[in-house]
């Protein structure tokens, strides 16, 4: 009888051990399942950054040209049909 008692123990620890192993293991693929879409959304995320860097820095290269005289004077001729002194101003229809 003791030795009935102790083999059904000795199962029960078995399948308690094994499940709580198989609960283990499946913790960990879905945490490496879930790191792996993390790195890749932060992948996405970083391209992003650098698409968005590059914008800012061709708006910023732009911003300089539009400070330089000849720009602004162009402007001013082209957008608001202005003139400089003792210039004469045509209109063709």
């Amino acid at each position: 009888m003791a030795q009935t008692t102790l083999n059904s123990r000795i199962k029960l620890i078995t399948v308690i051990a094994t499940t709580i192993l198989l609960a283990l293991v499946m913790v960990i693929v879905f945490q490496y399942i879930k790191l792996g879409n993390l790195k890749a959304e932060a992948r996405k995320l970083k391209d992003t950054q650098t698409n968005y860097e590059q914008y800012i820095e061709e708006l910023s290269e732009g911003s300089k040209d539009r400070e330089t005289r000849a720009y602004i004077e162009q402007y001013a001729r082209d957008e608001m049909g202005m003139i400089r002194e003792g210039e004469t101003y045509y209109i063709f229809k």
